[in-house]
């Protein structure tokens, strides 16, 4: 995440010395990038919210007054530094890039509110301002940058009462949709939140999960092996219903938060279809993907079987990884496979 607040400690000066930092690590590991953008510095925020209340951040470097900017103008500017600084042009660049960040998240769940859990300290209209001139600086810079949504925390009622307004006013001021889902949905909201966009008009827009955490609440009475094929399952779906990536929550580089089973599936899914070229829908509980070196690949479970003009041998990849090579007429999964053909 870049903060601005972190950035620019003071009024018109600028420290990129930790963002550097933190890109260079990850760009070692030729690692995508999505960059959360904070809109908020203690400085700023004293000048027109110091009398208002408080809040307990979830993560304190943000500070406690996480209101929408009081200076647009050193905010935009700040924003448009920040993305040209990352951008890949050749223009103002952080010295040694190695590859453009284009990817840029306008804040992060700002519905949520709850005391020990506060991202944003305003209303939806304050957030549609903030999306609206965060948009124009980001595009001013890099006119190839991608703008996320700030994710929605999921699809329950508050959430979605929130983000109505923003949904109904913001055609042009995003790229693609944003969703989380922590422990929620088995489907990742998938359905649900594809449903939400084309309700407001944004049908073209394509949208990402970009929080997808399986926990131990989300077994409701079920065994750990279960809980671990939700991975599989889940991002399968997701893909059906028009989600074009899933970032896995919890998986950080030295602290993992997700049970091993559950990430040894991830591991799974990622290296079969993580690079897919297209998805198709065959049955609820069988998908079709096709691959960028021509070969296909399916994702069969709950009993599915394979497409009867499937002959010969293939190879079966169960959901933690085993193989096996089989005829494609004995293939039966009892458990969420993937059969790769050529």
């Amino acid at each position: 995440m870049f903060s601005w607040g972190l950035i620019e400690v003071d009024p018109g000066n600028y420290n990129w010395r930790d963002t550097d930092k933190m890109v260079r690590v990850m760009q070692k590991d030729r690692v995508a990038v999505l960059t959360t953008l904070w809109p908020f510095a203690d400085w700023d925020q004293e000048t027109c919210h110091g009398d208002q209340p408080k809040a307990k951040p979830t993560f304190p470097e943000l500070g406690d007054s996480l209101y929408a900017p009081c200076d647009i103008g050193a905010y935009t500017a700040w924003l448009e530094a920040t993305v040209e600084r990352y951008d890949g042009d050749g223009l103002n660049d952080m010295p040694g890039l190695e590859y453009p960040m284009r990817h840029w998240e306008v804040a992060n769940e700002p519905e949520m509110q709850k005391p020990g859990l506060t991202f944003f300290q305003e209303d939806s209209a304050a957030y549609l301002d903030l999306l609206r001139e965060s948009y124009k600086a980001i595009k001013a810079a890099d006119p190839l940058s991608v703008v996320l949504l700030g994710g929605q925390a999921g699809m329950f009622d508050s959430m979605v009462e929130y983000w109505e307004p923003i949904l109904q006013e913001a055609h042009e001021f995003f790229d693609v949709g944003n969703i989380h889902s922590i422990r929620s949905s088995n489907t990742f909201f998938s359905a649900e939140y594809r449903a939400f966009l084309d309700r407001h008009g944004h049908q073209e827009k394509p949208f990402w999960v970009t929080e997808a955490l399986i926990g131990e609440s989300s077994l409701q009475g079920g065994s750990e092996e279960e809980l671990a094929q939700i991975a599989f399952t889940g991002s399968v779906v997701s893909f059906v219903n028009g989600a074009e990536v899933v970032i896995i929550a919890g998986a950080v580089y030295d602290r993992p938060k997700i049970p091993q089973n559950v990430s040894e599936t991830w591991e799974t899914v990622i290296s079969t279809i993580g690079n897919f070229e297209s998805v198709t829908g065959l049955a609820e509980n069988s998908t079709r993907f096709d691959m960028p070196n021509g070969a296909t690949v399916y994702a069969i479970w709950a009993g599915a079987g394979l497409p009867a003009d499937v002959t010969g041998t293939v190879l079966t990849r169960l959901y933690d990884g085993s193989e096996a090579t089989l005829d494609a007429s004995l293939v039966a999964a009892e458990v969420p496979t993937f059969v790769l053909i050529n």
